[in-house]
């Protein structure tokens, strides 16, 4: 009896265990958190990369997570009834993060598909084909390669040189938890209402608070659960302070911004009708100084070339968006001992002329009047329709949902640089007007607007006083040229007359007597 029971047990166990490895071998190709974001063909900077020819092209990403290497999995893409074809991942990569205080690994191989040679403003569908074990009714493995099909997904690539209006959503600061169940309910729902309409989106960090916690089982089911929305619509994240651990190791595992290879998802830039984007992450020079030079010299030399004249034509709009905000009337905050570090950034920001600078971290919604070095600056117009301001504007929009404290109205400062506030949570959207107006709206999740304002331009106007306006260089460059033309034409005229010497008595003085030159100086 007891040799029967033993191998009775022995079976059940063997039993049980085959069933268990069949069900996690089914799990294994599944394509989960799949996402996408827009790729280097959208971003100048890949020239100043020296980037291959090859890298330039990628316009689009996708990408996705799986248990095991995968590599029969394909992507099968779709333009209306035309099928494109089946491609497999142009690379996978397996990510392994170890967490030294729970001794415990997490592991996942991250499936990348580089898309070139797409059309711009058309929709595409696209879904994935994988390979499972066949079992029958009594999980009794049948075949090792059934072939399984994803859920179809739809994406539109943004119009590069786009004249229409255009729309991006601005919001940080979400978890994963269920207080956040209503934040993601309505972003879906409005960006179901509004389709294509959508440009792209811009995440402002800390996301899932944190990625990595629970060995990384709380990242993946972030990203699951924000598959519907990241898997159809561009998304531009930055990290925030909650992304930080392991030098954002797990955030860049999951997240391929343009040039990510070479800036890990640092800092980007990408182009879209009038607006030229610049993302950041200033919380790498906060905890690593000895980054800062290549940050700065990146930001400068990224804005530097948006802010040169011919770009300007093209795109009028600089807009930059940061975790981390340069300031903020929230008393609980930390923001103002990041500042002397960050001020070398808002330098740049002023130098170069931004126009808007989109922030999250402090837990509300923050609009402020232009400003630069703790001063506000003049625009024409009033709060909510402010034309040709000489400094940036910064919104902080950090209230999307979660379950940290949302910061108490009677919490913050009555400053001055603070055009309107508010602790409703919601989120942004930057609207394209046309290329010499944008429309900034922050909305609740059942879609009330808390604060909207248009910002407006003169085209190439600039904000500072360096005269670089086009018109007044113009009439500088006439003015030099006229002086010089005027001043070789006397000295011709005077040589020409010292030849003839005693010939004429007509003095010079009398040809142009408004003009007197120091001969010493000839």
């Amino acid at each position: 009896m007891i040799r029967y029971s033993s191998t009775r047990t022995l079976l059940i166990a063997l039993i049980f265990y085959v069933q268990v490895a069949v069900y996690v071998a089914n799990e294994d190709c599944i394509p989960k958190q799949i996402h996408i974001s827009l790729g280097e063909s959208y971003t100048r900077a890949a020239e100043r990369f020296q980037a291959n020819m090859e890298t330039r092209q990628i316009q689009l990403r996708i990408i996705y997570h799986t248990k095991q290497s995968c590599s029969s999995n394909r992507m099968l893409l779709t333009l209306g009834a035309e099928k494109l074809g089946e491609f497999p991942a142009t690379s996978i990569q397996h990510f392994v993060q170890i967490n030294a205080t729970e001794k415990l690994s997490y592991e996942s191989y991250v499936n990348v598909h580089e898309l070139t040679n797409l059309k711009e403003g058309v929709q595409y569908e696209y879904s994935f084909s994988y390979t499972s074990p066949e079992t029958d009714s009594s999980n009794v493995l049948i075949s090792s390669r059934r072939l399984e099909k994803s859920e179809t997904f739809t994406f539109t690539l943004p119009v590069r040189n786009a004249t229409s209006e255009q729309s991006y959503l601005f919001f940080a600061d979400f978890d994963d938890t269920e207080y956040s169940l209503q934040a993601r309910t309505a972003l879906l729902n409005y960006l179901e209402s509004r389709g294509s309409s959508i440009t792209a989106l811009l995440p402002g960090g800390d996301l899932a608070y944190n990625l990595e916690t629970e060995n990384g089982r709380r990242g993946d089911r972030f990203m699951e659960k924000m598959q519907p929305i990241f898997a159809r619509w561009p998304t531009m994240p930055v990290p925030g302070n909650h992304e930080r651990l392991g030098d954002y190791a797990n955030y860049n595992s999951r997240f391929k911004l343009p040039l990510f290879n070479q800036t890990h998802n640092n800092v980007f830039s990408f182009d879209v009708g009038p607006i030229h984007f610049l993302g950041l992450n200033t919380d790498r020079i906060l905890i690593s100084p000895q980054y800062r030079d290549e940050f700065l010299r990146f930001v400068e030399q990224d804005l530097e070339f948006a802010d040169m004249e011919e770009n300007r034509r093209q795109r009028p709009w600089i807009v930059v968006y940061n975790h981390r905000p340069f300031y903020t009337a929230s008393r609980s905050s930390d923001v103002p001992a990041s500042y002397p570090i960050l001020k070398q950034v808002e330098d740049l920001l002023y130098k170069y002329n931004v126009d808007l600078g989109l922030f999250g971290h402090v837990h509300y919604y923050e609009r402020s009047y232009p400003i630069y070095q703790n001063q506000t600056y003049s625009f024409e117009g009033n709060s909510h329709n402010m034309k040709n301001a000489k400094a940036p504007i910064y919104v902080i929009d950090g209230i999307l949902g979660s379950n940290f404290t949302i910061e108490r109205m009677d919490n913050v400062f009555n400053l001055s640089h603070v055009a309107s506030s508010d602790n409703t949570t919601g989120f942004g959207e930057l609207k394209v007007l046309n290329n010499q107006s944008l429309l900034y709206i922050h909305r609740t999740h059942q879609g009330k607007v808390i604060d909207q304002f248009v910002l407006s331009k003169s085209i190439l106007r600039t904000f500072d006083q360096k005269f670089k306006s086009p018109d007044v260089f113009k009439v500088l460059v006439f003015l030099m040229i006229g002086g010089f033309l005027i001043s070789y034409l006397y000295l011709a005229i005077r040589n020409s007359l010292m030849k003839r010497g005693e010939k004429t008595n007509v003095s010079p003085e009398n040809i142009v007597p408004s003009i007197r030159l120091d001969d010493s100086k000839l």
